[in-house]
């Protein structure tokens, strides 16, 4: 069967070498297991639990009562659900994937509601044991919006949250919101941080070795141009909220910081998005000493938006993360993910997605060395929660759902016309996708594995770009 793809710049080197994970059609890259979990889950954030398997949360709709509920499911080592929660307090709710392990073995969520409050939305805790079953929940907030984007717990036995808070509705303006509480969701203390502008909370707070807070944002106060475009910021506390010291980033344009954490050295490391790399928006990291100075900082991406929401320091002392990519989608943007060395340097990328919308929201490294990916996507229609399992390189023997294409595998080879090349393709019938509807099960059965050996492969140039054009000697199930 022969296969033609036009190509915008050429990708051949000497020998007809092609590394062919360049070749970008209408499939995705390998990865081992994926599933949707339908709903309009978002924001899907995903950690790893002590007996191998995993948990998410995020949250999606409520079917019934046509309204955002808190979600929360644990799958086990072998991907199947072993228990799901929706937890709803009567209106509409929303979970930022702001949630963390606590010491009894149970989690901590945060995100916001709008039932029974003083305003129109404000923070919410939930407190859950091992098996998700509530133990207290409680909400905080002023008169007006208030949103928790992360919670986790402090050395005291108490509880932290990040997020926003309105200070004024006409004009808007917002701050970050530090919120403290007693082991029991008492509230201990609430600190507003900001100025007389846009300050748009990230979704990353940790407690420092001094007792004291760390977070990032984006700051439309104090940046480079106050009350004109955003600056990634990054603020220290103390254990009560008053400010230690900040640091700001940026250039000329829109520079956002989304996640942070802190890498081994003791400094720290921001993901994000900035507007001076080569694309309208690029994919950042920024690397800073344990005073916040500027250390490096590296853009990824194309011509297109690209950015990050996640980042993890790997067991190599390198990085990975994640987020979305309009640069090189297969539709409109796809889960973008990033592999580094310590300084930045980037390793490989991978995209993962449909034809519609899906966007990476967490990463994990899991304990055999590859990487889970929380997420979202729109794929079933409405939305769902999007689980990705990889090895270590980003790729596996898998699946390849969504569209009726190929993809001929990342390992680089020699095409020869006289005695043919062999590789491995993979590809599906329309619509394959684990998926599960409310209620239902998984479905395993409408992904396929094609057998591909290669009979000739050819690059040339052409008036509308350069075309790579290749001939398959046998398929097997070539039914698509």
């Amino acid at each position: 069967m022969k296969r033609i793809l036009t190509l915008a710049t050429i990708i051949m080197v000497a020998a007809l070498n092609f590394s062919v994970g360049l070749l970008r059609t209408n499939c995705f890259a390998q990865v081992p297991y994926q599933i949707v979990y339908d709903g309009s889950e978002v924001n899907t954030t995903v950690k790893q639990t002590t007996s191998g398997g995993y948990i998410l949360y995020g949250h999606g709709q409520n079917y019934a009562a046509e309204f955002a509920d808190f979600t929360l499911f644990e799958l086990d080592a072998s991907y199947n659900v072993t228990w799901s929660y929706n937890y709803s307090l009567g209106a509409d709710e929303a979970g930022y994937g702001g949630f963390n392990k606590t010491s009894d073995g149970g989690y901590i969520l945060t995100g916001y509601s709008n039932i029974a409050s003083a305003g129109n939305e404000d923070i919410t805790l939930i407190k859950v044991d091992a098996s998700g079953n509530v133990q207290w929940d409680e909400r905080y907030g002023g008169s007006l919006n208030d949103k928790g984007y992360i919670a986790s717990q402090t050395t005291d036995g108490g509880y932290i949250t990040f997020g926003s808070a309105m200070v004024t509705f006409s004009p808007v303006n917002l701050n970050y919101y530090l919120l403290k509480t007693t082991a029991t969701g008492t509230q201990s203390w609430g600190m507003h941080i900001g100025g007389s502008n846009y300050e748009l909370a990230g979704f990353s707070l940790l407690q420092t070795s001094d007792g004291g807070y760390i977070f990032v944002g984006s700051t439309k106060t104090y940046g480079q141009a106050p009350g004109s475009t955003y600056d990634i910021h990054l603020v220290k506390t103390n254990s009560t909220g008053l400010i230690d010291w900040t640091k700001t980033y940026g250039g000329a344009g829109d520079d956002y910081g989304s996640a942070l954490i802190q890498t081994t050295d003791g400094g720290y490391l921001i993901a994000g998005n900035a507007a001076f790399g080569a694309g309208a928006n690029d994919a950042f990291l920024l690397k800073t000493d344990a005073s916040g100075n500027f250390l490096w900082g590296k853009t990824y991406g194309g011509t297109a938006l690209d950015q990050f929401s996640s980042v993890i320091q790997t067991t190599d002392g390198g990085f990975a993360a994640v987020g979305l990519t309009w640069s090189w989608s297969f539709g409109q943007n796809d889960v973008f993910l990033v592999r580094t060395d310590n300084t930045g340097a980037e390793l490989w990328s991978r995209r993962y997605g449909s034809t519609i919308s899906d966007n990476g929201t967490s990463i994990h490294q899991t304990s055999s060395g590859g990487f889970v990916i929380g997420g979202n996507t729109t794929v079933l229609g409405g939305g769902g929660a999007y689980f990705i399992v990889t090895d270590a390189n980003g790729l596996g023997p898998g699946i390849c759902p969504y569209e009726a294409s190929i993809l001929l595998s990342d390992a680089s080879f020699t095409p020869s016309v006289s005695s043919g090349g062999t590789s491995t393709a993979y590809g599906s019938r329309t619509n394959a996708i684990f998926s599960r509807s409310p209620g239902g099960t998984a479905r395993t059965d409408v992904c396929i594995v094609l057998s591909v050996k290669i009979a000739s492969f050819t690059a040339k140039e052409s008036i509308n770009g350069n075309i790579l054009e290749w001939t398959t000697e046998t398929e097997s199930d070539n039914d698509y």
